[in-house]
């Protein structure tokens, strides 16, 4: 009755359209189509490397490569920072996210009220189902004892204050009759309102 309670109740629906919502606006956030910008540092050095076997002096006294420089990367490193300033979906994504899980939590919150009205309505109906049962099973003896204090008044074996005493008892019973059978309508149309059946 709980679950049909969540689907059915107006309050479920409208929460639920606002959490499709914000998880919508999360994932148009995510999907930013402005790359964030990043900020490159690096680093490079180069050095030239001779083989020793091909060196020799040459005639102004210098020393002279016979071969060729091979040269090699003594450094490379790069860092990318990617810069939070420029990323304009950022916020967005979080307030998108905050919305959603406050939302749930709004959610789980009208879940619990609507258990524990859906068990206390639960509770009342079958209260006041039992009273009004009682009372419907003994109809037919109060309308056969009101038939019987007519015909005894009119026939003259009772008097008229037997007879007055005897309706009035009559009486009582239909009212309680009819105040059980209100309380049991009572309760079912609350019943009724806490699952989502009746707006």
């Amino acid at each position: 009755m709980v679950a049909f309670a969540v689907e059915h109740r107006p309050e479920f629906s409208a929460l639920r359209a606002r959490l499709d919502e914000a998880r919508r606006r999360a994932t148009v956030a995510q999907r930013s189509l402005i790359p964030a910008p990043t900020l490159y540092f690096g680093a490079r050095g180069e050095r030239a490397v001779i083989d020793p076997r091909e060196v020799r002096p040459n005639a102004a006294g210098q020393v002279e490569s016979l071969g060729s420089d091979h040269r090699s990367i003594l450094l490379a490193a790069d860092v990318s920072l990617a810069l939070p300033v420029f990323d304009r979906a950022q916020a967005a994504r979080a307030r998108a996210d905050v919305d959603a899980l406050t939302v749930q939590e709004n959610l789980s919150i009208e879940a619990r009220r609507v258990r524990a009205e859906v068990g206390a309505a639960r509770a009342s109906v079958a209260a006041t189902r039992s009273s009004y049962e009682r009372w419907r099973a003994i109809g037919g003896a109060v309308e056969e004892a009101t038939v019987l204090a007519r015909r005894g008044y009119e026939s003259g074996q009772v008097g008229i204050i037997d007879s007055v005493i005897i309706l009035e008892r009559i009486a009582r019973g239909r009212i309680a009759q009819n105040r059980s059978r209100a309380e049991y309508w009572r309760a079912r149309t609350a019943l009724g309102r806490a699952v989502g059946v009746i707006q």
